[in-house]
């Protein structure tokens, strides 16, 4: 989905009225939520099986997974402004090195989709220690206060309780870019990643775990599916998307991951789709490289639709195979 959101802005892209309602964002959600329900799920099967989570092997695992191909992707972005195709500022370089991109106003195009990446590091380094130290407990409370938490910012953001001007437009359905910036903070965007991590919690209590089955009942989903596409429809409302859209989506996909996990027939069949499954392996490194040749504004032959979509899935191809799946070899060993 945020491959097709930014091909379909792209030069020689169709301009069919459906497409407006393809929506990269949702694509980024449900990559908070997988992620929050599978660090989460790695985390407590330390817990269960050692009595403990090893900090250090956890965070070199983490490092070993994300680092390589993201300092490859920003070698190559350094070369190609080096020669001059580029143009970054130094604060594009600052807030990309330090996982920062998501408090940095108006980044470069070409490194803007980092602001996801940073606000995943940033929960890499605060969830592992609240459950190294409080254990499964302080994961309920710590994940339960940071939704009600980030809902509440959200709110007090939409509903215009600064003071001043700064957000007095985030009433109307065009915001300001300085009120849109706020759905990209890690205090506005962490709530997505700890509904994932809450339902991985929730695997680990029979009681929990009866209820999402009942609540991702087949005749469910469709529902929870019909509510997800009507809640993307309405993100233009921006006062509905920070007040409700975010809460609402992740629950959604949360449910829509549960039932999937759970499915079986023609939904699994379709999901396990070997093509499918190719795409959601190599997910990281498609997201990382679709930057670059899907640039809305470069007038550039590999920056055109549809040529541009063959460049990300063959860059991303090179990067998965020369860069991750060695990498990935080594954390495996250090795991086991």
């Amino acid at each position: 989905m945020v491959v097709l959101g930014h091909a379909f802005h792209t030069e020689g892209a169709p301009h069919w009225r459906l497409l407006m309602y393809v929506r990269g964002t949702i694509g980024v959600d449900v990559f908070f939520v997988i992620s929050g329900f599978l660090i989460t799920s790695l985390l407590l099967r330390e817990i269960h099986r050692d009595g403990k989570i090893d900090l250090k092997r956890f965070y070199l695992r983490r490092c070993l997974r994300i680092m390589p191909a993201y300092f490859t992707l920003l070698l190559t972005v350094a070369i190609c402004q080096r020669c001059g195709y580029f143009q970054l500022e130094s604060r594009d370089w600052i807030a990309s090195l330090t996982y920062t991109t998501n408090f940095y106003y108006l980044p470069s195009w070409e490194l803007a989709h980092t602001w996801s990446l940073s606000i995943e590091e940033h929960f890499y380094v605060v969830w592992p220690f609240v459950l190294c130290l409080g254990g499964i407990s302080a994961g309920w409370r710590a994940g339960i206060g940071c939704v009600v938490g980030c809902w509440l910012i959200r709110c007090g953001i939409a509903l215009g309780l600064s003071p001043g001007g700064f957000f007095a437009e985030s009433r109307s359905l065009e915001p300001s870019y300085d009120a849109l910036m706020a759905d990209l903070w890690t205090f506005t965007r962490l709530d997505t990643i700890a509904i994932g991590s809450l339902m991985a919690l929730g695997c680990h209590s029979d009681q929990v775990f009866e209820r999402l089955n009942r609540l991702t009942s087949p005749e469910l989903l469709p529902r929870y599916l019909f509510l997800l596409c009507v809640s993307s429809m309405l993100k233009e409302v921006f006062a509905y998307q920070l007040c409700l859209g975010y809460t609402v989506n992740a629950v959604c996909i949360a449910m829509l991951m549960w039932g999937a996990i759970r499915s079986t027939g023609f939904v699994r069949r379709i999901l396990e789709n070997r093509c499918l499954t190719m795409i959601g392996i190599g997910s990281y490194s498609i997201y990382l490289w679709q930057q670059l040749f899907l640039h809305p504004a470069h007038p550039g032959w590999i920056h055109q639709f549809p040529q541009n979509i063959g460049f990300v899935l063959v860059a991303a191809s090179l990067s998965f195979w020369l860069i991750e799946t060695p990498i990935n070899q080594l954390k495996h060993r250090i795991a086991r």
